[in-house]
């Protein structure tokens, strides 16, 4: 598979809270209670596929609380991810998870971890 993919979404919603607890205000979180969505603004994908193995170029989610940037590649006949996931917020939190995740794996138990560099520069 070779090619380019160029996609855009509007407005939505995600279901779960896993987004907000990650990248917004951790007080925030827990006095105002859990949320059950989190309302998306826009999405954007683009990128060049190469042999089945798609590089991202430009991957954003962009939410009311938070931007979020993915940069890698996805093979999609190994079903396999390799991306660096960076969140920014857009209010300022006294305490905050958001700090870029590595998502490494396959697709149905991919590994989530903190980017060693970005928490060391913290």
């Amino acid at each position: 598979l070779n090619g380019t993919v160029n996609m855009r979404g509007g407005a939505g919603k995600l279901s779960g809270d896993a987004l907000s607890i990650w990248a917004d205000d951790v007080l925030s979180n827990i006095m105002t209670g859990r949320k059950r969505h989190t309302d998306v603004t826009c999405m954007l994908l683009k990128g060049n596929i190469k042999n089945g193995v798609l590089a991202l170029q430009q991957a954003v989610l962009d939410t009311e609380d938070v931007l979020v940037r993915a940069k890698g590649s996805i093979d999609l006949g190994r079903q396999r991810l390799k991306l660096l996931v960076t969140p920014t917020p857009r209010k300022p939190a006294l305490i905050s998870l958001a700090t870029p995740v590595r998502v490494e794996g396959v697709w149905d138990n991919p590994s989530v971890t903190p980017d060693k560099r970005a928490v060391m520069e913290k």
